[in-house]
């Protein structure tokens, strides 16, 4: 019911009807009805960008910052560690070759040993074989009865046996069987260190190179393969591929100029036979041909020490710079442990959602563009809602007083009101350039950041601002007719 109220000069209220019943038009009915459903829509609106405003805030200054701040750390460790791999497995090849290096000095010093006392023993049989033949030439050319006449095998073995003087002249023979010591030296000394000495030192020479200095040469070259192919891992790890060079070089020259030496005097060797032997009772010698060889081994097996002690140092400065980092492995390993605790922790409530964590940091700037998108129609609709409100109650004779009254918490309808609007969709832009710019920054998240959405995404914004403008200044400017 309304009541008509008229006002006497005197200021008093006199009441025209009373007790009379009137209905509001059906117009000013379906109006508050309207009404009623834009505070309702304004309420929502308003929840809604409360919400938008606390999610973003916060994962904006607390979830973004720390998950590419640990992404980035993790990262970076992760690539600390493949980079320690790498230089752990060039070190690793290169200890392998150098212990190969190693191992062959080793082998060849054991074979080369074997062989001399081989040769040893072997000069040992030739002196032997050539003492029976001296002692058989003797016998043939001493005055006496002849011979009893051998049979055909007794003459092939002997035959076979006598090498050494079978090819001699007449005469330099006829010295060899001479019993003056003077000649009988002059004779044989040729004959032993052309038939015997020679020889067996140019096999021991040859046997050096083939087992020494060569296979050396071959395991020095694998190291030397190893250190151009690992270079820049050797360097970064501590090792001076330079210097191994050189130092290998050198105990490459230095093997090179070992070799066994034949004595110049014929004096040296000696026979290891019988008192009887014709050595012995010419005193051709006055040495072991067993104690000279052996000294020429001692010094070979000198050298080859050097050798030695000069890898083994190359190789303790391998083990150390590996064990250095095997710890820094650890370590890093460790490290990036922990950053994968600290962002499966972070990730914890998105595992609700059904979204990883990464994949809601990577799209957060399209997802404001997409949340403020949903808003901004909303805050259109609303405001197209009251504009035409505002229109409809101002044909029904309401005046502006009354309008401000009703539509006061719209956002807009003031200019207080319509600045702080433009602002909170100002801000959304801000918020996705600064966390796009973040994103595309890291090293762990740059290569997965959608570029062209975060374009799209800033584009939106920027209309999504503007109409937004547009909307809360029609609002404003509709309150002030």
């Amino acid at each position: 019911m309304r009541t008509s109220v008229a006002v006497d000069p005197s200021g008093s209220a006199v009441s025209r009807a009373t007790s009379t019943t009137v209905y509001a038009p059906p117009d000013e009915k379906l109006l508050d009805l309207e009404l009623r459903g834009q505070e309702s829509a304004r309420n929502a609106f308003v929840r809604d960008l409360k919400l938008a405003l606390l999610f973003v805030l916060l994962f904006q200054l607390l979830i973004l910052p720390r998950f590419v701040r640990l992404s980035d750390a993790t990262q970076t460790n992760r690539t600390n560690l493949d980079t320690l791999k790498t230089q752990s497995n060039a070190t690793h090849e290169l200890r392998t070759v150098l212990e190969s290096l190693q191992s062959v000095l080793k082998r060849g010093a054991v074979l080369t040993s074997k062989h001399l006392a081989n040769t040893a023993e072997q000069m040992h049989q030739q002196t032997s074989r050539l003492d029976s033949e001296i002692r058989e030439l003797r016998n043939s050319a001493a005055p006496g009865p002849a011979p009893s006449r051998p049979n055909m095998i007794v003459q092939t073995t002997r035959a076979a046996e006598i090498r050494l003087l079978s090819d001699l002249p007449p005469e330099q023979t006829r010295q060899v069987a001479s019993n003056d010591p003077q000649v009988f030296r002059a004779a044989i000394s040729p004959i032993v260190r052309t038939k015997i000495i020679q020889p067996a030192f140019a096999d021991l020479n040859s046997q050096l190179i083939s087992l020494l200095r060569q296979p050396f040469a071959v395991g020095r070259q694998r190291v030397e393969s190893v250190l151009e192919a690992q270079n820049r891992n050797l360097k970064s790890a501590g090792t001076d591929p330079d210097s191994i060079r050189r130092q290998l070089s050198a105990e490459q020259d230095r093997l090179n100029d070992i070799r066994f030496i034949m004595p110049e005097s014929d004096l040296w060797w000696a026979t290891v036979q019988s008192k009887e032997g014709f050595f012995d009772q010419q005193n051709v010698s006055s040495r072991n041909v067993t104690d000279e060889l052996q000294r020429q081994l001692s010094r070979l097996n000198h050298e080859n020490a050097a050798t030695e002690t000069k890898i083994a140092a190359l190789l303790h400065d391998t083990e150390a710079n590996q064990e250095m980092l095997q710890a820094q492995m650890k370590k890093l390993e460790e490290t990036m442990q922990t950053a994968q605790d600290a962002l499966a922790d972070e990730a914890k409530p998105f595992k609700l959602l059904a979204i990883p964590l990464r994949d809601a940091v990577l799209y957060f700037p399209v997802a404001i563009a997409l949340v403020w998108a949903y808003l901004t129609c909303e805050y259109a609709a609303l405001g197209t809602r009251v504009r035409r409100l505002r229109e409809a109650y101002s044909r029904l004779g309401y005046g502006p007083a009354a309008l401000k009254l009703y539509f006061a918490p719209v956002p807009g309808t003031t200019t207080v009101s319509a600045s702080v609007a433009a602002l909170l969709f100002a801000l959304p832009i801000a918020i996705c350039l600064l966390s796009a710019h973040r994103i595309q920054r890291s090293v762990a998240l740059n290569s997965a950041a959608p570029g062209t959405l975060y374009l799209l995404a800033e584009i939106l914004l920027f209309g999504c601002f503007l109409v937004s403008l547009l909307s809360a200044t029609r609002v404003a400017l509709s309150f002030r007719q």
